[in-house]
């Protein structure tokens, strides 16, 4: 499931597969797991969630 405070979404497990794989890769030149850089940075709620919606973009496509 994808979840926020207004909705919950189900996406299938190979979908869930390539974004937990997306979040578990070095980030650029950071050297750290994406999900780790994402923590350092100390983002707001907004900036988050629109940090997660690029990932779901990225995932489905609709960004190259």
């Amino acid at each position: 499931l994808i979840r926020n405070k207004n909705n919950e979404v189900r996406i299938a497990k190979s979908s869930h597969k390539r974004i937990s794989a997306y979040y578990s890769r070095i980030y650029k030149k950071s050297g750290l797991i994406y999900r780790n850089y994402l923590a350092t940075k100390h983002y707001s709620i907004g900036a988050q969630y629109n940090a997660g919606i690029k990932v779901l973009k990225i995932i489905l496509g609709e960004i190259a």
